[in-house]
């Protein structure tokens, strides 16, 4: 007879609970860009030219990524590079 289906859901749905939802995942994204700005900003007033360099990357890595999914970036993108 098989496994027993304990939850009573179609096997692939068990499969996808807990998967994060496309706003969730969007979410994430913008609050990491966020934060890599702030950091951006503080490694520039510093002067940590390889600590800026490095947060760039991730910065235009992100910003590509929300550009993709449709975000508008106008306002929040503060460092506009």
């Amino acid at each position: 007879h098989g496994i027993l289906n304990v939850t009573k859901q179609p096997f692939f749905a068990r499969e996808v609970i807990g998967m994060p939802t496309g706003v969730e995942v969007a979410k994430a994204a913008i609050d990491d860009f966020k934060k890599i700005q702030e950091y951006m900003q503080l490694a520039k007033k510093e002067n940590a030219v390889e600590t800026y360099a490095k947060l760039k990357d991730e910065y235009l890595s992100l910003k590509a990524i929300l550009q993709v999914c449709g975000v508008n970036l106008t306002d929040i993108d503060k460092i506009k590079e």
